[in-house]
């Protein structure tokens, strides 16, 4: 059994109904913390949503993966 700690992660959202049903599916296993707590960050949305994320982590130094969720 792995007994390593699960990474942090913070949320970026579109209003799509996609992006907020896969937002409800990850919070149910990973807490969403704030951008400066996490260890990555996790976009559910299109590009404008990758590109808020982006700005607002870039100082960060943490990974963004998205996930095409947009309208």
């Amino acid at each position: 059994m792995d007994n390593s700690p699960q990474p942090k992660l913070t949320f970026f959202t579109s209003g799509t109904i996609e992006a907020q049903e896969a937002l409800s599916l990850l919070e149910f296993q990973y807490p969403n913390v704030n951008p400066e707590d996490a260890d990555i960050a996790i976009v559910l949305g299109g590009d404008g949503t990758m590109l808020e994320a982006l700005h607002t982590v870039y100082d960060l130094n943490i990974p963004v993966y998205g996930i095409n969720c947009g309208s």
